[in-house]
């Protein structure tokens, strides 16, 4: 099944399961969102893929504090949305003693760039990001160097990849519309899951925070070793167009 509600946000909630779309519907094309991602996966899956320009990271903490100010400190996101996803995906629970959380929060700002968010161990989770042309670094490698930090990384890659609060509009406008192809509601109450060889799939990992994800592994880790396989999203407000998403990277069996 490519997509299906997956997990409701709240544990022992009482909310029903959104209704299923029918099984029968017109295939759906989303255009360069899906062509862009079906090409990304194939740089994952494939280290003899053609045309990848995204290169091996070698960014460090400690290179980036060379040019820029990086604020960190020991924390928890605290995110209500995520608390049953991270006890089913087995990730370290949120606390809200700073001094019992796993969690690293990392603020960088400055002009032209933002990145704000979380650092544990698997796992990224983006809350604030911006980043205008000609910045002197890009998201995912700052992402990829901030995971580096953390003590696990050498024997554990990053399993799993937030980004929260979107509203980025390309990419909302994205997820909108394959809900929208699909009939289905934007739930704020239930997580929806998209697995990869789907239309939907390539579509959200072709969107503009999907690419960040995306290119988070292919910088971070050798081609051919690791994919995202799937994709989590739910809607942060009724009737907003703003969304939470979560890209889950598995290991590649060759």
């Amino acid at each position: 099944m490519p997509s299906y509600w997956f997990l409701p946000v709240a544990a022992n909630s009482s909310t029903p399961r959104p209704a299923e779309p029918p099984t029968t519907r017109v295939h759906h094309h989303y255009g360069t969102a899906e062509d862009t991602g079906a090409q990304i996966l194939r740089w994952m899956e494939n280290p003899r893929e053609s045309r990848c320009y995204i290169r091996a990271c070698q960014l460090t903490l400690a290179s980036i504090r060379r040019f820029l100010p990086v604020e960190t400190t020991q924390a928890s996101p605290m995110n209500h949305d995520l608390t049953n996803l991270f006890l089913h995906l087995q990730l370290a629970p949120q606390h809200a003693q700073n001094s019992h959380s796993a969690y690293i929060l990392f603020r960088l700002r400055v002009a032209g760039l933002n990145w704000l968010g979380y650092i544990g161990p698997d796992v990224i989770i983006m809350e604030d990001i911006h980043h205008m042309r000609g910045a002197r670094f890009f998201t995912s490698e700052i992402s990829i160097a901030f995971y580096r930090e953390m003590a696990v990384s050498a024997t554990r890659p990053v399993r799993f990849i937030f980004a929260t609060y979107v509203v980025n509009e390309p990419t909302t406008n994205v997820i909108a519309r394959v809900y929208a192809a699909g009939g289905l509601a934007q739930s704020t109450t239930w997580w929806r899951a998209w697995d990869r060889g789907s239309s939907e799939f390539n579509a959200l990992l072709g969107s503009r925070i999907g690419q960040v994800a995306a290119f988070i592994v292919l910088g971070g880790y050798a081609r051919g070793t690791r994919r995202i396989a799937r994709i989590f999203t739910i809607s942060v407000l009724e009737g907003s167009n703003s969304f939470t998403i979560c890209f889950e990277v598995e290991g590649i069996n060759r």
